[in-house]
């Protein structure tokens, strides 16, 4: 029984984490109107539900693919220098690759608003001569 809530009980709570995750990070958005906030929540929020329905979709196709083409399906290489047994590591690494770059671009906007917002420090002796 606990082997049936369980994964039901923390899926829930990630889903929970992540919707969280992304009203803070839109509320974030809301207050200061930093851009950076937005792509960090496609690299951190959007991303991994697509790729998790790309994985899957993949899958599923390679899936088809083997079904119907059964006597290519032991053939190590199909007209491409990318073993077939080699793709889901293949896609998997794009995706991860995808999702650095996103939270790249994520941290570069959010570095570029807080130098442009940034309060340029008064010199202390602006051409005036002190009393004494």
């Amino acid at each position: 029984m606990l082997g049936l809530i369980l994964p039901l009980i923390t899926t829930l709570a990630v889903f929970a984490l992540y919707m969280y995750l992304a009203w803070m990070l839109l509320q974030k958005y809301k207050n200061t109107g930093d851009t950076g906030f937005m792509w960090l929540g496609v690299a951190v929020i959007l991303w991994p539900f697509a790729a998790t329905l790309l994985g899957s979709g993949g899958h599923a196709l390679m899936q088809h693919y083997m079904a119907s083409h059964p006597a290519k399906a032991h053939v190590k290489r199909v007209h491409s220098p990318i073993e077939v047994d080699a793709l889901p590591a293949v896609l998997a690494s794009i995706q991860q690759a995808i999702q650095v770059g996103l939270l790249l671009v994520a941290v570069h906007f959010l570095a570029k608003d807080r130098e442009t917002q940034a309060p340029t420090p008064e010199p202390e002796n602006s051409g005036q001569l002190s009393e004494k």
